[in-house]
């Protein structure tokens, strides 16, 4: 993982009014005869990281729409193309915002881990990388790569011991991760193993630490910075069993750039302080002790941060406001899809019927219309969907669990 360098200063814009002199001047340049058009507002720019969401078409970030044509992209640091902006995977950049949304000026798309499946599992919803448990819940994207890099939908049921994957998402207080994306690679791509995570249990010693439960040895590798526990840090080197020879490890610090600014930060928040009013989201601690706070903040929720970064701590965001997206769900498994009209709806059994199929819901069930929340009572019959469902979980009547249902339009 070669190292991003793109972070530049935040600047801010002022407007500079002159009331006074524009009412000595009302006869000529500021009023005389005709009129003079109003100039829109400046371009405010700002630090982003966390999760895209949206299509691989029309991507949004943290609710808003993103235009990516003129971004510098790069993948766990090297140089890559716009196409790798899919949504669920993680990026770290700067950005524009005006009242029509996003422009993103630079990403770099951060992989969580990479690596090889060691172990799997549809009922609990999870995998097993690099000694690391993976989660998935209904926000989890799944995709295959193609040799062409095009990538297509694929089921937790899909996956296979050994499959080689990348996986987006954030660290939970236990060290394990909740996958916003998981890409298995191309049939046959080689390359080394890689992962993001805190140190602890550092051996200066024996030349050794671990991220989570993987084991990383570091004897032979470059170091960029000063490791320590607690801090962050890329990896990237061989597995051998369940340690990673690292070739090279990197420390990471936030934000980076060191002035502060404006950012925006979203994903799935850990190690919440409700006393202290903070809480773990990626690599930033975020202290919402002023922040306006929309919807109940519990471990695991999924939430969106506005706010800026400490001058003095590149680690630290203090937020002015916090809302709460999603709450934390339940397994995200699912073996099969379908995509049609609704066709019939029950309200009292809370179940809808999609190309023949009744599939039965319950709370716990990811109801969307492009990224926003739904309720059930919202959908209609005759709405297009696309249905994720688990089959070998079924209700009393037999019918599989919808684990996430998502209305589109006749153009997705």
């Amino acid at each position: 993982m070669k190292r991003h360098a793109h972070l530049i200063r935040t600047t801010l814009t002022a407007f500079t009014f002159l009331p006074v002199l524009c009412g000595l001047l009302a006869l000529s340049a500021c009023g005389g005869g005709g009129s003079t058009a109003q100039q829109p507002p400046p371009a405010s720019s700002m630090r982003v990281a966390g999760t895209l969401t949206g299509t691989s078409t029309t991507p949004q970030f943290n609710q808003q729409p993103v235009k990516v044509a003129s971004a510098i992209v790069t993948v766990n640091g090297q140089a890559a193309t716009t196409a790798r902006l899919q949504p669920g995977v993680v990026i770290l950049g700067r950005a524009t915002r005006t009242a029509q949304g996003i422009t993103l000026q630079s990403a770099d798309v951060q992989s969580e881990l990479k690596g090889p499946i060691s172990a799997l599992s549809l009922t609990a919803g999870t995998m097993t990388v690099l000694d690391t448990l993976v989660t998935v819940n209904a926000l989890t994207r799944l995709e295959q790569e193609g040799a062409d890099h095009t990538f297509t939908d694929l089921a937790l049921a899909d996956f296979a011991v050994g499959d080689l994957v990348s996986v987006f998402g954030t660290r939970q207080a236990a060290g394990d991760l909740l996958a916003t994306r998981i890409e298995r690679e191309v049939p046959g791509a080689g390359g080394e193993s890689e992962a993001r995570g805190v140190v602890s249990a550092l051996d200066a010693t024996a030349k050794t630490f671990t991220l989570g439960a993987l084991l990383v040895s570091y004897g032979s590798a470059t170091v960029t910075g000063t490791l320590a526990d607690g801090i962050r840090v890329e990896v990237e080197g061989a597995l051998s069993g369940t340690t990673l020879t690292a070739t090279k490890v990197h420390v990471e610090d936030g934000m980076e750039g060191g002035e502060g600014g404006e950012a925006e930060v979203s994903g799935a928040l850990s190690s919440l302080d409700a006393t202290a009013k903070t809480f773990s989201l990626l690599s930033f601690k975020v202290d919402y002790s002023h922040a306006v706070v929309e919807g109940v903040l519990a471990e695991g929720a999924t939430v969106e941060v506005e706010g800026a970064v400490s001058t003095t701590d590149p680690t630290l965001l203090v937020a002015v406001k916090v809302e709460v997206r999603f709450p934390k769900m339940g397994n995200g498994a699912s073996d099969t899809e379908a995509k049609g009209p609704i066709t019939a709806l029950n309200a009292t059994d809370l179940t809808l019927t999609v190309g023949g199929t009744v599939y039965w819901t319950d709370a716990q069930t990811l109801i969307l219309d492009h990224d926003a929340p739904l309720g059930f009572a919202q959908l209609l019959v005759g709405d297009r969907v696309q249905v994720r469902a688990l089959s070998t979980r079924t209700n009393a009547a037999g019918q599989p669990y919808a684990v996430r249902v998502e209305r589109k339009n006749d153009g997705d």
